[in-house]
């Protein structure tokens, strides 16, 4: 840590000397900050528009960012991003949200790779520790935090993650990566690119990741190592008159170790064993795009995904078909249209243990919608982007998802924006049918605590204000600044009913049942600032700060068990500092300064920690990095799990070393 804080002095000395001509022959951040403002984003609109024209919070990870991070994994990409709550669980599991409602399966962000849909319908949320790709095949990483329902649908409430990776002209020749360290035991990576034709290229890689395992909080083992295997393709190709298509797949394969506690009627009422989670799946999807006109675009995508998962807590198989088409048509210099219309088909299994089991086991749910959106430009300066979403699943029939946008240029530098918004996050398969055993209560007879699903529990409502400014106070420094108020109606609780005696499996025990239903409210506000200063071609200094309230509120009446504790399982304030640095034409320095508030729902602590990495390329395609993780102390918990009785690791002090070669 006091490395890093010297090393940062000594740059703050120097960087103010001019580059000479040597150093000035390969510009180390890629991107101005003008042209970072100009960057194209899609996943506000699902069509493409520049950042600084984006009238929501958004931010994005570019490819030179994640080739720089340090980052082995999708959520380390994310750590600092303004807004963002990312906490690592274990080795291979992670809690991340924006604007509250962290867990496990935080069911209120919407993921997505390519435009596929990375959200679990079963538990409402995101195994983190199967959404990988390589890494250096990413292009950028476009998150908007906000709902997103107008244009994504249902579970885009507090945010979206848009993972988008590289055409296949842009990843021709051979890479191989390999990476080992003390936490990472050996990962390795190779890609393969090239054209076909003038017209078409492709490209495959395959991939090896292998993680230790963590440390408990009492110092032992947490026996939760992870191994995985994945390969993949991707196909595109210009066609006639302006016609797209890319093709892509992948496949998995690997274990996922943990340690599991499942609830015992007999003392000392948990077993505790090490499980190793068995994961694999498999996708394929396809795009087809036409530019029929410089003022219509048609786009139809779609794609097919089996995961399969089985572990302790249950067996689980899904499948998933989506398909869509979203067209584009300016009609004139006012109006720009997107619309579209879109169907999926889910169909699991669920193959119940002692502690999890859904009723029924078996099922099959579809989710059909359509969406419009209109960008008005009332005057060169001044548009409004008005919206809605309308869905029928197959839980909670049908959904409507209004929005209203406005975006305002004050100046060259200065761009207004200001939201209202309509987001629904629909039931899941557990919401309705879970039955789920919890920690017993000592006594004579022992109590079970189960949460059951109810059919009759309805979609959690959010109405968002939001205002945003988008400033370039200098050539070289820009500033982001979101404020929010969400009002939330009809959370999801666990009710408590009278309790019933049962005595198989035996001992005799009483049944406490914890049924779902919609007994809460609640208020969320906060600001999240984010800051980007281009010193010279030498330096960049970026920081970001969030600060976050949750209230929620019990519906009269209703039981005691309602979570209004989930109110203190987001950090209130959080802050990063971040210098990307380059000493030589061939040398760069990057570090991270992070500091998390404590999270007192959970009983984590507050923790302040740094990253580095320094890189150096001996020659062109040859890059060598050392990095140092979580370098503030030697070991930290971030996350304690609130749902499935996994146990949490502390996040330990790490170094590696990587290879990049190219040819």
């Amino acid at each position: 840590m006091y490395l890093i804080f010297a090393l940062s002095g000594i740059v703050l000395a120097w960087w103010t000397e001019p580059a000479n001509a040597a150093q000035s022959q390969r510009d180390f951040t890629e991107l101005s900050l003008e042209q970072l403002m100009n960057v194209r984003v899609t996943s506000v609109s699902k069509k493409p528009q520049r950042v600084s024209e984006s009238a929501a919070a958004v931010h994005v990870i570019t490819s030179d960012d994640i080739r720089r991070s340090g980052a082995t994994s999708v959520p380390e990409l994310l750590r600092n991003v303004p807004g963002l709550h990312v906490a690592r669980i274990d080795s291979s599991k992670w809690a991340i949200s924006t604007r509250g409602f962290n867990g496990r399966f935080s069911n209120k962000l919407l993921v997505l790779m390519d435009g596929r849909s990375l959200y679990t319908p079963i538990f409402s949320g995101v195994f983190w520790d199967v959404q990988d790709t390589f890494l250096d095949d990413i292009e950028r990483i476009e998150i908007i935090r906000g709902p997103g329902g107008t244009v994504w649908g249902a579970n885009a409430v507090n945010g979206v993650i848009n993972i988008i990776t590289k055409d296949s002209k842009k990843t021709k020749g051979t890479l191989v990566t390999g990476i080992m360290g003390s936490e990472e035991h050996g990962n390795f990576a190779a890609r393969y690119g090239q054209e076909i034709d003038q017209n078409s290229s492709f490209r495959v890689f395959a991939k090896h990741t292998k993680r230790d395992a963590g440390i408990l909080p009492d110092g032992q083992n947490g026996s939760d190592d992870w191994d995985m295997q994945r390969g993949g393709f991707r196909y595109d190709s210009t066609m006639s008159s302006g016609t797209n298509l890319m093709i892509q797949g992948q496949v998995y394969t690997g274990n996922a170790g943990q340690l599991v506690g499942f609830p015992t009627l007999t003392a000392p009422f948990t077993n505790t064993f090490a499980d190793d989670a068995s994961l694999n799946g498999q996708f394929v999807l396809g795009r087809w795009s036409s530019n029929s006109s410089t003022r219509s675009k048609l786009n139809i995508q779609m794609y097919v995904d089996r995961t399969v998962r089985r572990e302790a807590h249950a067996n689980v198989e899904t499948n998933t078909f989506d398909i869509e088409a979203q067209k584009r048509q300016q009609f004139s210099t006012i109006h720009d249209v997107v619309s579209g219309i879109g169907y999926r088909w889910n169909r699991d299994t669920v193959e119940a243990s002692e502690v999890v089991a859904i009723n029924p086991s078996h099922d099959t749910y579809h989710l059909i919608n359509a969406f419009i959106q209109d960008e008005i430009s009332l005057t060169d300066d001044l548009k409004l982007i008005v919206g809605s979403k309308i869905e029928y699943n197959s839980f909670s029939g049908v959904e409507i998802q209004p929005s209203a946008r406005a975006l305002w240029h004050v100046s060259n530098s200065n761009t207004l924006w200001t939201a209202a918004s309509r987001a629904v996050r629909t039931p899941s398969r557990a919401g309705v049918g879970v039955s789920l055993n919890r920690a017993v209560t000592p006594g004579a007879p022992p109590i079970q605590p189960r949460i059951l699903g109810d059919k009759d529990v309805e979609s959690e409502e959010l109405i968002a204000l939001e205002i945003g400014l988008k400033s370039r106070l200098s050539r070289a420094f820009n500033l982001d600044i979101a404020t929010f108020y969400n009002i939330y109606d009809k959370l999801v609780t666990t009710e408590p009913g009278t309790a019933f005696a049962e005595t198989v499996p035996g001992p005799l025990h009483l049944v406490l049942p914890l049924t779902f239903a919609n007994n809460m409210s609640g208020d969320a506000y906060g600001i999240e600032i984010g800051a980007d200063w281009r010193a010279n071609d030498r330096l960049r200094l970026r920081g970001a700060y969030t600060y976050f309230e949750l209230e929620l509120h019990r519906t009269p009446g209703a039981g005691t068990a309602s979570n209004e504790a989930a109110e203190d399982r987001d950090p209130r304030h959080q802050l990063s500092v971040s210098a990307q640095i380059a000493f030589s034409h061939n040398i760069e320095i990057d570090t991270t300064l992070r500091a998390v508030d404590n999270l007192s729902e959970r009983d984590v602590g507050a923790y302040a920690t740094a990253d580095i990495r320094v890189g150096w390329r001996p020659v062109e395609n040859i890059e060598l990095s050392l990095v140092g993780q979580n370098l503030g102390q030697n070991r930290h918990l971030e996350f304690v799990p609130e749902f499935l009785t996994t146990k949490e690791t502390e996040v330990e002090r790490a170094i590696y070393g990587s290879i990049k070669i190219k040819f």
